[in-house]
């Protein structure tokens, strides 16, 4: 422990002109189509206030502009360690009060939301932690459930999709915690694609399937009537295009992960997953 920390702090003199505070830091937030809306504001309204008031610069990707293997768009923040800091918080904020909003008039209205963070392949271990007890950590202290995407469950081959599900405060607490990891990183929590656009490869192509792509077991579905295609390993990540709430009226999918076999399980139990279609979570397989 000491010889890596040793090793974080000689990174950390590297970078830059004297630290990573000198440097801009980008994390990127991966925010369901319905609700990123809320992010930009009537005209980009909301995202030129938050630019201006934090010294940020807010990239949300455009509409049909999505990570890979889901229905979520990037918004990137980009910015000294501690604007961004600031304005992230104030961006979960806004989707969370937006989320709350459209549930207020729906049957089944949902009380957490699945919310995802692209990690740079490089970095993940330093959120993980051996055996995963930094991860656990995290959900201890937020009060969050966190899945990270194992490599070989990865859409994109240098970065990681890892959901937080839980309520906006407990959210916003996990997601600052993880940008203080990766600041302490300093180079290896570059991106290696710095922007929100990204080139599918082969495996990413093709029409979307009619009941959405199959779980690791080959028998539960994926996400749900609007999911993306199945993939060799695992079926989509990402919101069904419906719409995750009932008010919606889609079938809730969640972030509909690959099979459960595909991600690292924090929380206790089966991986239970509110607002997951059959009440299961990921993959949202029969099986699971």
């Amino acid at each position: 422990m000491a010889a890596e920390e040793a090793n974080r702090g000689t990174k950390r003199e590297l970078d830059g002109a004297g630290g990573t505070t000198q440097e801009n830091f980008k994390i990127k937030l991966l925010v369901p189509q319905h609700l990123a809306s809320s992010v930009i504001g009537k005209g980009g309204s909301v995202i030129k206030d938050l630019q201006a008031r934090t010294s940020t610069n807010i990239k949300m990707s455009e509409t049909r502009a999505f990570f890979p293997g889901s229905t979520n768009r990037v918004c990137m923040c980009d910015g000294k360690p501690d604007n961004v800091k600031t304005v992230v918080p104030e961006v979960i904020s806004i989707i969370w009060q937006h989320f709350q909003a459209i549930n207020v008039d729906s049957d089944n209205p949902k009380t957490e939301l699945p919310l995802g963070v692209s990690i740079p392949q490089a970095a993940c271990g330093a959120v993980i932690g051996r055996g995963g007890e930094v991860m656990k950590g995290i959900q201890t202290s937020s009060g969050c459930r966190i899945h990270m995407a194992r490599k070989n469950e990865m859409t994109y081959p240098s970065e990681r999709p890892c959901v937080i599900t839980g309520q906006g405060q407990e959210i916003t607490m996990a997601v600052m915690t993880m940008i203080d990891l990766l600041v302490a990183e300093g180079d290896l929590a570059k991106y290696q694609n710095p922007s929100t656009r990204y080139v599918p490869s082969n495996s990413q192509e093709g029409a979307h399937g009619a009941a959405g792509g199959m779980g690791t077991n080959g028998t539960g579905m994926g996400a749900g009537a609007f999911g993306q295609p199945a993939y060799a390993m695992g079926g989509p990540m990402g919101y069904d295009q419906s719409g995750m709430m009932a008010a919606y009226g889609g079938t809730p999918a969640g972030f509909g992960m690959p099979g459960q076999t595909g991600f690292y399980e924090m929380a206790p139990g089966a991986g239970n997953f509110p607002g997951a279609g059959a009440g299961t979570f990921p993959g949202a397989g029969a099986g699971t």
